[in-house]
């Protein structure tokens, strides 16, 4: 049986995501009162309304029904592993919390550095092909059906609802104020760790001198150029139209160029957050 590094990597990856979700969880948010949403906020919520049990020992409770879900939907191996990074972040939480240390009172900073740590966590987590437990696997179920619809963004629609109930349960509006800032911090640092900054830009640009501009893309900026052919609406004329895919820092020179060769030239500039080819993604490569 031939031995995969990218397996070790993985192993090693959601153990540190799953080490810095749980020391985020705690440290931060559980000792300022802060429940962001997720199975940890509303573990947070028990620990300080019911008691009984710690942040820690909720969270693996709570889990247990919805990993029996996952295992159900995915399978054992995928389960296995994120019973390993549930189990994990768990203990880190109860030793974390036995520890007693309160970095900051300062609850925006909390909101803050929570959701920093939280949102990498969980994020690196993802990328090893795991997930954290919780509403990761609900998260990770809805995916497979609306997989137009952002990781982060289905995070945060389902901790509103956890923040609202935390509003009611402290009784205090300013910590679910909070726990929003942190929530939606969460969401751009979730999807940053998962998806990168935009990766790209996508360059549409027409011109009468596109000859000329496509062959200095290609020397001056060691980029594809493709060359589509279009068809003006109004002049009935056919148009040749430039579209390449660029990294952020190349879009400036790049505008130079169509400028320098004409001033008359039109220019199209989108994101492109997913990229797939040479020099990009692999097209073997799956998005969470």
């Amino acid at each position: 049986m031939k031995f995969k590094w990218s397996s070790v990597y993985n192993f090693l990856l959601m153990t540190f995501g799953a080490v810095i979700y749980g020391v985020g969880v705690v440290l931060f948010f559980d000792s300022n009162n802060i429940a962001p949403g997720g199975v940890s906020g509303i573990s947070i919520i028990l620990d300080k309304t019911v008691g009984i049990m710690s942040t820690g020992t909720w969270s693996f409770v709570i889990n247990i029904p919805i990993l029996m879900i996952g295992a159900f939907k995915f399978g054992g191996r995928f389960i296995f592993s994120t019973v390993y990074t549930v189990t994990l972040s768990s203990l880190v939480m109860d030793i974390a919390a036995r520890l007693n240390i309160v970095l900051t009172d300062d609850v925006l900073l909390a909101a803050i550095f929570g959701a920093l740590l939280t949102g990498v966590g969980i994020g690196l987590v993802f990328r090893s092909g795991a997930t954290t437990g919780g509403s990761d696997i609900i998260i990770r179920i809805l995916r497979t059906k609306y997989r137009h619809i952002s990781t982060g963004s289905l995070f945060f629609g389902i901790d509103c609802a956890i923040i609202a109930i935390s509003a009611i349960a402290f009784g205090n509006v300013s910590s679910a104020l909070y726990a929003a800032v942190a929530s939606f911090l969460q969401t751009r640092i979730i999807n940053t760790v998962l998806y990168g900054t935009d990766s790209a830009r996508l360059v549409y640009i027409i011109s009468e001198k596109s000859d000329a501009i496509s062959k200095r893309l290609l020397l001056d900026l060691e980029t594809g150029v493709t060359i589509l052919d279009g068809h003006g609406a109004y002049t009935n004329s056919e148009k040749e139209v430039i579209m390449c895919v660029l990294p952020p820092k190349n879009l400036p020179k790049a505008k130079d160029i169509v400028r320098c060769e004409d001033e008359e030239a039109f220019l199209v500039v989108t994101s492109a957050t997913s990229v797939f080819g040479e020099g990009y993604k692999k097209n073997i490569e799956e998005e969470i």
